[in-house]
């Protein structure tokens, strides 16, 4: 039974593995990737030496698919939480020369970060370079998205996905550190 669900999601049948945290295991998840569906870990609060291994039984079963859009999806989450608490859309839209972009309902992510490091009193010159990284973490993250319905090879999708969100992650990782001064002198 091919859906569009499964043509999106790149499986052959419509059936999605529950991220039901520790009864999930590279067992089931490769079990239901041999089945057509769409098999998951769930590492959300594992550390790396339990992940690892997860990974690596599940890249060697039989059925070993890896996907990163939900890791891709997360760190722009990260980033859009993090700008939407340090500052409301209201505030970002009464700034002055505040103007929507394109067919935007709401600021974008680059808007408030602008926002905030204007608040700041930082020059256009030092906003510039955090700007570009939380446009190029929005944009990047997207891209990983849409990637997972036009990318027909698997082989390809997750080699050069893996590469992508490492990539999205040090944008991720630069935004976040001038977003919350991580760096600033004194400090």
């Amino acid at each position: 039974m091919r859906t569009p669900l499964c043509q999106r999601l790149g499986i052959e049948v419509p059936i999605i593995q529950a991220p039901m945290g520790g009864a999930v295991g590279p067992t089931l998840a490769a079990a239901v990737s041999s089945a057509g569906g769409l098999g998951m870990l769930v590492p959300w609060r594992a550390d790396l030496d339990t992940v690892r291994p997860q990974i690596r039984e599940t890249r060697e079963s039989e059925a070993g698919r890896l996907s990163f859009r939900g890791v891709a999806v997360e760190l722009r989450e990260c980033l859009r939480e993090v700008l939407d608490h340090l500052v409301p859309d209201d505030e970002v839209t009464k700034m002055t020369g505040f103007k929507l972009e394109g067919d935007q309902k709401k600021p974008t992510m680059r808007q408030k970060a602008r926002f905030v490091f204007r608040s700041r009193e930082r020059p256009d010159s030092a906003t510039k370079a955090p700007e570009d990284a939380v446009s190029a973490a929005e944009e990047r993250a997207a891209s990983l998205v849409r990637s997972v319905y036009e990318r027909g090879n698997v082989s390809t999708h997750v080699a050069t996905t893996g590469g992508e969100v490492r990539q999205l992650k040090m944008y991720v990782d630069s935004a976040l550190a001038d977003l919350l001064q991580i760096h600033r002198a004194g400090k």
